[in-house]
């Protein structure tokens, strides 16, 4: 190693130990402070968010304090986001006298832990509750913790109100601090050393870069590029570096679809298949049926024949080496088809099925593989999200040369404001309280590229809390394809 480069090290050695020794103590002297404000306000926050709870308890007029909480939990839920202040990382929690949480607007309270004996002793103290604890295992980490009894008209302790500030504050902190000892850092040695690192920099700032990438690309991470200035050497093996990354990732993207796609498109026809074999082997469908099922069936496993071809065909799509395999066919048998498929279930659900087609047959120009996948996860998607009894209709549209496919369902629908993100791929909406939640988020982004890939179009209409639709065109034909 050459003398200036050992000097630049010393020197650049020397000042950054003095910053890390200005920051750790500058650290240790902030988070002192800051954690004694901290216990100050939270512990402030807890006494008054209890005495104002206490006075409205006594003049509720319920008959114990669980009764209070259960009848206005809705205003106590947004008093303690308020008092609580999300935003410091604070949050609150109500308990009764033996130590069970009855209310928290926060999901890392663990409701099935009650508080010890021990702790409730503590809490009783009439100078108030301050800690540093997990709550016995109600805390799923270990938080700052205020707490007051709140008291009914006779004095006795009916609950306790509890404040809790997660760690996270003092982090943050941390990492506040970090960013400008090391900002300050890398400026003054930018100030000191640029007039010694200017050469050497344009040398070694490309190959410092193919590192860093070459690294990224070792954890699997492939977007990295390489900025190319100039000609050269250097300059060549950036573009050569970067042709690379190029390829390496669209591989790595094909690859991931692949098996997003399969493990998601696997399931539903599996999942139609082991219904109706479980109903046969529990007795549920009566042999004389079995001929009808087991042609279902049939049709179902020779589905999933061509769904693998097809899988493999949407990935070649999507990497631009395959074209979809169009030809004419009926759009409103193939939704027959579906429907009966889904006859199981829709029976489970007792929804109110109504089919419209504006002729009996209508051609449709397009890939029928694909077009099933389309109308096949929009109409499980419909019956899974659908209420119990609701309506499940699907319509079959023309005007003009387009035939407009619709499936519309009576249940909780979709926000507005996730509209846009309906059709990405892993989007998942966490609305649907007690709803399946076992999809990938991938139904709806393969229906979104098949139908990209037609040149048509696909929308969706919904209105929170009572229905929603999908409404995708197709191009009408005849047999003969004219």
């Amino acid at each position: 190693m050459s003398i200036y480069k050992k000097s630049v090290m010393i020197f650049a050695a020397i000042m950054v130990a003095s910053f890390l020794i200005f920051g750790g103590i500058t650290l240790w002297l902030v988070t002192d402070y800051y954690s004694d404000s901290q216990r100050d306000q939270i512990s402030q926050t807890a006494m008054l968010s209890a005495s104002y709870i206490e006075q409205n308890y006594r003049k509720n007029g319920t008959r114990g304090f669980n009764q209070y909480v259960y009848y206005s939990q809705e205003e106590l839920l947004e008093f303690l986001k308020v008092a609580a202040n999300e935003t410091d990382h604070r949050y609150g929690i109500i308990c009764d006298r033996n130590g069970n949480v009855l209310l928290s607007p926060e999901n890392s309270v663990n409701f099935d832990i009650k508080l010890s004996e021990k702790t409730i002793s503590a809490m009783l103290s009439d100078e108030g509750y301050y800690e540093f604890t997990s709550l016995d295992g109600m805390l799923y980490e270990k938080h700052f913790v205020s707490s007051f009894p709140i008291s009914s008209q006779d004095g006795l302790v009916s609950g306790f109100l509890i404040i809790c500030s997660s760690f996270a504050f003092m982090h943050d902190l941390f990492m506040n601090i970090l960013r400008i000892t090391v900002l300050a850092t890398l400026v003054s040695l930018a100030v000191v050393f640029v007039l010694l690192l200017i050469v050497s920099k344009r040398f070694t700032n490309p190959l410092r870069k193919i590192g860093d990438a070459a690294r990224d690309f070792a954890s699997g991470k492939f977007d990295a590029r390489i900025p190319v200035n100039g000609k050269g050497e250097i300059a060549e093996l950036a573009v050569a570096f970067n042709n690379m990354a190029t390829s390496l990732e669209q591989i790595e993207n094909t690859r991931r679809a692949f098996l997003s796609n399969v493990s998601h498109e696997l399931r539903t026809p599996m999942a139609t298949i082991s219904g109706f074999v479980d109903g046969m082997l529990s007795g549920a469908i009566k042999p004389e049926n079995y001929e009808h099922y087991l042609g279902i069936i049939s049709g179902e496993v020779k589905r999933l024949s061509r769904l693998i071809g097809t899988i493999l065909d949407i990935t070649r799509i999507q990497s631009g080496e395959k074209v979809l395999n169009v030809s004419p066919f009926d759009i409103c048998e193939t939704a027959r088809i579906i429907l009966i498929s889904f006859e199981q279930q829709i029976e489970q659900r007792k929804l109110d099925v109504e089919f419209e087609c504006d002729k009996d047959n209508i051609c449709v120009s397009a890939d029928p593989d694909a077009i099933y996948r389309v109308a096949y996860n929009l109409i499980e998607n419909a019956i899974k999200y659908a209420k119990d009894g609701g309506k499940l209709k699907v319509s079959i549209l023309k005007k003009d040369k387009k035939v407009f496919v619709s499936v519309y369902n009576e249940g909780e629908g979709i926000r507005q404001e996730e509209l846009p993100n309906v059709f990405e791929r892993f989007y998942k909406i966490d609305h649907s309280h007690g709803l399946d939640k076992s999809g990938l988020g991938l139904g709806l982004n393969i229906v979104k590229a098949i139908i990209d890939l037609h040149g048509e179009e696909i929308f969706v209409k919904s209105k929170f809390g009572e229905y929603c639709e999908f409404v995708f065109t197709l191009t009408e034909t005849t047999q003969n394809g004219k």
